[in-house]
């Protein structure tokens, strides 16, 4: 009997840590993940005197959506995001007045990805990521 006792306790201490595990698991895949932005394309300003000004920006994605959080104003930004894998292209006008921007990018699927920021000034800002 202890021994009966004994294996129904082991199995159900195995199916709740499991269930923690799958758990876990499911919140990892949940997170929204970074696209870094390093790289200026180039600069196509009318104003060439100026001093260019890295974009004061985060960007995330998470599923089919890139999360935009610009913690300066910097005007209209042209966003663009291609799977350059199946070549299909979204694109967006954000103002980063509004701080939080979100940019979708319904049925793009798994591939690479390329973002392409282009400021009011002309400025253009890229980044690359992929999803799985």
């Amino acid at each position: 009997m202890k021994t009966k006792v004994f294996f129904y306790s082991l199995m159900m201490g195995l199916v709740m840590v499991s269930s923690t595990l799958n758990v876990f698991a499911e919140e990892e895949k949940k997170k929204p993940v970074k696209i870094e932005i390093p790289m200026i394309e180039d600069q196509e300003s009318a104003y060439d005197d100026r001093i260019l000004v890295v974009i004061p920006l985060e960007a995330y994605y998470q599923g089919e959506t890139i999360y935009l959080d610009f913690t300066h104003n910097v005007g209209n930004v042209q966003v663009s995001v291609q799977n350059t894998t199946t070549d299909h292209q979204w694109s967006k006008t954000v103002n980063a007045a509004n701080g939080m921007c979100e940019v979708s990018f319904a049925n793009g699927g798994t591939g690479n990805y390329t973002i392409t920021l282009v400021t009011a000034y002309g400025d253009k800002f890229y980044g690359i990521f992929t999803i799985e």
